[in-house]
């Protein structure tokens, strides 16, 4: 869900360049509030890794389906702002088909 998040964003044109991931993810939100796009989706992904990473804790299973669910109305929102074949591609490549 990491990556396909990180994935997302990169077709909102945003990249991430080894900063620390709380500010990725600020800038994250800031960046897809002004392209009007739904921002649960890193609000509740970047701190459920830290805390896995750092304190060892798996999320449970609701929170894990909610997060899954956000990150699929992300794609969802962006693939229906992209053109035809910025739609293809996406589908290709994220393989939401």
């Amino acid at each position: 869900m990491y990556r396909y998040l990180f994935r997302l964003l990169r077709w909102t044109g945003l990249r991430f360049r080894q900063e620390p991931l709380l500010e990725f993810c600020e800038k994250a939100v800031q960046h897809l509030r002004q392209q009007k796009l739904p921002v649960a989706a890193p609000e509740q992904i970047i701190p459920m890794i830290l805390a896995m990473e750092f304190g060892k804790q798996d999320p449970e299973k609701a929170e894990q389906r909610q997060a899954a669910a956000e990150a699929s109305a992300l794609a969802d929102a962006i693939f229906k702002r992209c053109n035809p074949l910025k739609r293809f591609c996406m589908k290709y490549l994220l393989h939401l088909i």
